[in-house]
């Protein structure tokens, strides 16, 4: 129990095979970064500058991600705060994540358009 494993287990690939374990150590490292990218896709979501910047369809579905996100965050830090109700939200963080990298991908990428031209 602990680390990757919300239960005890007896034996797992990712106690002995190398591929598993370096998927581990990859997940270990950038989950954080992640997670950070989360939270300030949610906040992106509800900027009008952001929502500018996509089709209307995108920003809508992003503010209802991140609703959902916001209400499965407070809802389990008072009532239950068991890890293993957040392995179902990692979709949903994870491309709230890609989306905020989304978002400022259009952001300098539109800006670079609007400072440097293409002239023919």
């Amino acid at each position: 129990m602990g680390d990757a494993f919300v239960y005890p287990v007896k034996t797992s690939p990712y106690f002995y095979s190398k591929p598993f374990q370096w998927t581990h150590a990859l997940m270990w490292t950038l989950h954080p970064h992640l997670i950070i990218l989360c939270v300030v896709g949610s906040v992106l979501a509800w900027i009008p500058l952001s929502a500018g910047l996509l089709p209307a369809k995108t920003t809508l579905t992003a503010r209802y991600t991140a609703l959902v996100l916001i209400y499965f965050t407070v809802i389990h830090m008072v009532g239950a705060p068991f890890p293993r109700y957040s392995v179902p939200l990692h979709p949903y963080l994870f491309g709230m994540a890609i989306y905020s990298l989304y978002v400022l991908f259009v952001f300098i990428r539109q800006y670079a358009d609007r400072r440097y031209p293409l002239t023919k």
